[in-house]
């Protein structure tokens, strides 16, 4: 596949369809510099996108570090700003971890750079709602999509 110059910058809506035709909405909170290093939060599409579209970050379905390649081999479909878009309303969360050799989980928090910054102990129960800490790259995380969220 070809590589295009698509820009896409913190604010933007994308739709990501994967191969089972499922499609979902993502916004991209965080862009690390000028790389394609990104962070967003994603919804299953199963509303229309219109002019008042409101989006709530305890809504989305995930919310993950990944690459940007997908915008670039046009699989990735720029709708463009988010009308709503606020940066400070749509920062990094907390992400869980679990550690299975040890069976613990834990809180982990990132800055603005995907540096990790803090880790504290928490209880399943906390776990439960905070999304997976991870990162993904766009084959990857259309896989991730599709397998957990259809």
């Amino acid at each position: 596949m070809e590589k295009k110059k698509i820009k896409y910058s913190e604010g933007d809506l994308f739709i990501i369809e994967t191969e089972n035709h499922n499609k979902f909405l993502g916004l991209i909170a965080r862009r690390k510099g000028r790389t394609k290093l990104l962070f967003g939060y994603f919804w299953k599409l199963n509303f229309t996108i219109g002019e008042n579209l409101v989006l709530n970050k305890s809504d989305a379905i995930t919310a993950t570090k990944f690459g940007g390649l997908g915008f670039e081999l046009s699989n990735w479909q720029v709708l463009g700003k988010y009308s709503g878009w606020q940066k400070e309303d749509w920062g990094m969360p907390e992400f869980r971890r679990y550690d299975e050799l040890i069976d613990k989980y834990y809180a982990i928090s990132y800055n603005e750079d995907f540096e990790e910054i803090a880790k504290r102990n928490i209880s399943k129960n906390e776990a439960d709602s905070l999304f997976k800490d991870g990162s993904h790259g766009h084959i990857s995380l259309e896989n991730h999509l599709q397998r957990n969220f259809t």
